[in-house]
């Protein structure tokens, strides 16, 4: 059911990119936010990855960094530092959201 979801917003997101005016849901719900694009896209990644990872939190925190990567490029901002610095702070928020997970499965080794 899951890989249905997932490829119904793919198809959404892809008809979205061929068939509609970027300038149309441009403005949309805020001036210059893409927000439907970026509705869609949030969506259809959170559900692929959650589907490839078999984790909707990670899936959850991929979606997050492709979205603000958008964002990022959008306003100009994407570069290295700034790709490197939310990769580093969403693999910060997983370890620690991972809790004692990891140290029992280090020690364990």
């Amino acid at each position: 059911m899951t890989a249905i979801i997932t490829l119904a917003w793919w198809f959404i997101l892809g008809g979205m990119i061929l068939w509609v005016d970027p300038e149309v849901v441009a403005d949309y719900p805020l001036p210059g936010s893409y927000g439907l694009f970026f509705l869609f896209l949030f969506l259809g990644v959170w559900f692929l990855a959650s589907l490839v990872l078999s984790n909707s939190r990670r899936g959850l925190l991929v979606a997050i960094w492709f979205v603000l990567i958008g964002y990022l490029q959008i306003w100009g901002l994407a570069n290295l530092v700034n790709i490197g610095l939310l990769t580093g702070a969403l693999v910060a928020l997983e370890i620690y959201k991972n809790g004692g997970k990891l140290k029992k499965e280090l020690a364990e080794k």
